[in-house]
């Protein structure tokens, strides 16, 4: 038989032998008596498969640590770590095999069941791990995570080697060897969340989450989780910064009295100290100096025009045997406090030392924004490199009496090291809490928040390179700074590394991603967009080298403005460089975001739901505290009335918001014929914190493609004393069948009060006012195969200060539509467009320069086909447009083109107009 077939019969020893494994064979056996080794036996493949020999795939028979017999296959992950490794060895080693990506795509899953238990150990590049708002929320932890759940348990731990993770490149195949990379030092995060549910009533949590920095070549007791130092680095010199803390008022910086330095040293198994004053004293222009202090107040220009905080720097060259150095100093007023240093470095690999510096870091800040000195003081920290972080918290959901209360508490502790043997330590820790409360009953609803995050919780930092970057910027565009694809948005804290590292918002297939000696971690992700990718990770417009390949479906940062989920803001349905409200028959279907309502509670006049900032997702901002309490009642049927206050203040920045506000809402449907929706809020503001954002903008290079831009948006603070009415007035109505009509009324009425500060007066007493109106109207017909399709939309625009002459803004549209359908098969249509004509002109007004006054004509004239191929879905669209605008001014330009274009689209989901 043919199952008889693939094995023969041993005469001899009476064994079965599978002529399969025979294949392998080229001479005798064990149990041969003849001296002959020659016995390769004739293969006829009539009745057994041809098995191939295994060409460049590494398969074998694989086995535990004790020697059990695991599985045949290829190894496509594997992490070792020494603690302390011997001359030549790697301490830390990451591989992952080539078929980690070409079977496995990123991601191995290995599971269990027992006892009620349920077990899962995920490896993966980009595994979605939150914990909890305070603690650890990551779109893309790469590393290993183990998770255990029970009916009221649940647990989770995580393992990642983070400073060196190896980052893969879908895109690219790895080679047979795959990728694997070895280091000795850098930095490791594991960490865990629980949760139980205590009954029907209380979810109690617990989290802990470590990052530290470690030394393979020293022993395990001494990796410790505060971490090390970066190794085969000797410091030569400390500098301290003393600058403005609140540089854009200009008033009130830094004054400092006295600088001192105690250095401890070891020298030959003793110990001394040596008080030392400063070596040298560096001020940059604008620094006031007395017989009895120094002061570093506002900005001042560098050489390249822009402005950066003034500050003075004080230097203090330390000895070889140093262990320590403890710096004191009087201060007052409004100070930022940074430290780095100058050292050598040793390469253990070549022997031969260079000279590095380490960048400045925040170690101290003033409380509030002090002007009168009357804060002065002794301030002492001791220098370190930062070698470690942990975060302890603690959540609960609970519901009792009626309410849903929810909140959280953490711990962070941010650990320092001097780079020697033991050299000293120093630390500092804040704390992050936030408590919500609903309580609903007939008709009420009650909400309540408090909430306070440190400015130094998980690290001092509160700007990212980007923020710094724009604001340096003398007199930035209010409409935008735009910003270097180079400019890091990350927050969070920063270690120094004398051999270079992966940055942690890059990736590069070929190197495991770009090197920086200054990554900066952050634990969670600034994501507001609540994508696949953080905010500050490079995928979002896919760049490598911090340069633009292309387009990826996820570029771009579009918070609340991608309902879709697509990865694209749903008023860019064509992916170019213009929004649809700006493109022909494109305009009809998209308003501009004026049109819109929405919470504003941080007063800088875009929608909170939409603002893309440079702040990790924390639920509040970092230096924030305060509370909030908001009333709702139902008034009259469909009309709702709340009344709500919130009260926001920095503990070290010394900004502060207080918003008082009434707010209507009115929803209604008429015998499902049309609705109406109106919003009103008026609120009485006083706001000094500044909340600038980022805009992203798809800009078309010279050679064609499509580039992300990233914009920076400056708060101009026009809140600072205000009485605030804004709101928006929408109405739809179908009068007939395949009839609609569509309008909207906005409006934002800013009535300023006069500022004085202590430097003069900040805001002078003024009116700003917006009023936008828009109405759309359609109606369809159809006459057979034969499908026409009016449209119109007016919209107009008005924007003023009273104190100005004239208005900011004051622009008119009126938009015809023609679009009309033919079927030709089931599958093929010609589609028609008309936007304007000599008859019915679309016609565009600005009221402030009647030389931009202009008539446009675009017509568009397409095939249009969707059919099946080999299981996808393919859209094809040939056509030409052409398009004219015709300026009233006499002598200006008339631009105009015709384009040609063939598109086709493939996909797995159907085609559809």
């Amino acid at each position: 038989s043919a199952a008889a077939s693939a094995q023969d019969y041993d005469a001899e020893s009476g064994e079965g032998i599978d002529l399969r494994e025979n294949l392998g064979l080229g001479k005798g056996r064990f149990s041969d008596a003849y001296l002959s080794r020659a016995d390769a036996s004739y293969l006829n493949y009539g009745w057994i498969d041809y098995r191939q020999y295994r060409a460049g795939i590494p398969i074998f028979k694989r086995y535990d640590a004790f020697g059990n017999y695991l599985t045949e296959g290829y190894e496509v992950y594997h992490m070792e770590e020494y603690r302390a490794a011997s001359e030549g060895q790697s301490a830390s080693t990451l591989m992952k095999g080539r078929f980690y990506q070409n079977w496995l795509r990123h991601l191995i899953i290995a599971d269990d069941a027992y006892g009620g238990w349920s077990s899962r150990v995920m490896v993966g590049d980009a595994i979605r791990t939150p914990f909890t708002p305070l603690t650890l929320d990551m779109a893309r932890f790469n590393g290993v995570r183990w998770d255990e759940t029970s009916a009221n348990n649940r647990f989770t731990f995580l393992l990642s080697r983070f400073s060196d993770p190896l980052k893969l490149d879908l895109k690219d195949q790895l080679g047979p060897s795959g990728e694997s990379a070895e280091v000795n030092d850098g930095l490791y995060l594991f960490g865990g969340h629980w949760e139980s549910r205590v009954g029907d009533f209380l979810v109690l949590g617990g989290t802990y989450v470590n990052l530290h920095r470690f030394d393979g070549t020293r022993g395990f007791s001494t990796n410790t989780r505060k971490g090390l130092a970066s190794p085969y680095t000797y410091p030569k010199r400390v500098l301290v910064r003393f600058q403005d803390d609140s540089p854009e008022d200009g008033i009130g910086g830094a004054v400092v009295y006295d600088v001192r330095a105690l250095i401890h040293l070891r020298e030959n198994g003793r110990e001394r100290y040596l008080e030392a004053a400063p070596d040298a004293v560096t001020v940059t222009d604008g620094v006031i100096e007395t017989a009895r202090y120094r002061e570093a107040t506002g900005r001042y220009l560098d050489a390249n025009g822009r402005q950066w905080p003034v500050s003075v720097d004080y230097a203090f060259d330390v000895p070889d045997s140093t262990v320590g150095i403890k710096v004191s100093a009087v201060v007052a007023n409004d100070y930022r406090i940074l430290i780095r240093q100058d050292h050598t470095y040793a390469n253990p690999q070549t022997g031969a030392s260079a000279s590095r510096s380490t960048s400045y870091s925040t170690i101290r800040r003033a409380a509030g924004n002090v002007r009168d000195l009357s804060n002065q003081c002794w301030v002492t920290f001791e220098h370190g490199m930062e070698t470690g972080m942990e975060i302890l918290g603690m959540n609960a959901d609970l519901k009792a009496a009626g309410f849903r209360v929810r909140g959280e508490v953490a711990r962070s502790t941010n650990y320092y090291q001097y780079a020697a043997d033991s050299g000293e330590r120093d630390q500092y820790e804040d704390y992050a809490a936030f408590v919500t409360a609903t309580r609903k009953v007939q008709g009420l609803s009650l909400i309540l928040e408090g909430f306070s995050i440190g400015p130094r919780f998980t690290s001092y930092a509160v700007k990212s390179a980007a923020r710094e970057h724009a604001e340096a910027v003398v007199d930035p565009d209010p409409e935008g700074v735009s910003m270097a694809l180079s400019d890091s948005r990350t927050v969070g804290a920063m270690y120094y590394f004398n051999d270079a590292r992966q940055d942690p918002v890059s990736t590069d297939a070929q190197s495991g991603g770009n090197k920086t000696n200054t990554p900066i971690y952050s634990l969670v992700d600034d994501n507001d967009d609540m994508d696949q990718w953080p905010d500050d990770w490079v995928q979002d417009w896919d760049v490598a080298n911090r340069e633009v390949k292309y387009l990826e479906s996820d570029a771009g940062i579009y918070p609340f403005f991608d309902f879709d989920a697509d990865g694209f803001a749903d008023n860019n349905r064509n992916r170019n460089q213009y929004a649809d409200y700006e493109e022909p028959f494109l305009m009809y279907f998209s308003d501009p975001r004026e049109f819109y309502f929405g919470v504003d509670l941080n007063n800088n006049s875009r929608i909170d739901a939409w603002e893309d900032d440079d702040q990790p997702n924390y639920p509040y901002g970092k230096d924030e505290r305060g509370f909030h309490a908001v009333l709702n009642a139902d008034l009259l049927l469909g009309l709702q009335g709340g009344l709500g206050r919130c009260d926001l203040w920095q503990p070290a920045g010394g900004g502060r918001t207080e918003v008082t506000y009434a707010r209507l809402a009115y929803r209604n449907t008429f015998r499902g014929t049309g609705s109406v929706r109106a919003d009103h809020e008026s609120k009485w503001v006083m706001d000094d914190v500044a909340n600038p954002y980022f805009t992203f903008l798809v800009e078309e290079s010279e050679d064609g493609r499509l580039l992300p831009e990233q914009v920076y948006v400056p708060d101009l603070l026009v809140a600072r004393d205000s009485f605030i009415n804004r709101g928006l007035v929408h109405a739809a109505w179908q009068p007939a069948l395949h009839s609609n009509l569509d309008a909207k009324f906005r409006y934002e009425l800013n009535h300023q009060h006069r500022v004085d500060g202590d430097g003069g007066m900040i805001q002078e007493a003024d009116r700003l006012n917006y009023l936008g109106f828009l109405l759309k109207a359609d109606y369809t017909r159809s006459f057979g195969r034969l499908v026409v399709m009016p449209r119109a939309k007016l919209q107009y625009e008005r924007q003023t200060r009273r104190s100005l002459d004239g208005a900011l803004a004051d622009e008119m549209m009126l938009v015809p539509i023609l679009r009309v359908d033919y079927r030709l098969t089931a599958r093929s249509q010609i589609r028609l467009g008309v936007q304007g004509c000599p008859l019915l002109p679309d016609r565009r007004v600005d009221y402030l320069d009647h030389d931009n006054d202009a008539r446009q004509q675009d017509y568009v004239v397409t095939w249009f086909n969707q059919t099946n191929y080999e299981g996808y879905k393919i859209g094809t669209e040939a056509g030409v447009e052409y398009q004219r605008v015709d300026y009233d001014a006499p002598g200006h330009s008339d631009p105009g083109f015709v384009r040609y274009f063939l598109r086709m689209v493939a996909g797995v989901g159907s085609s559809k107009e």
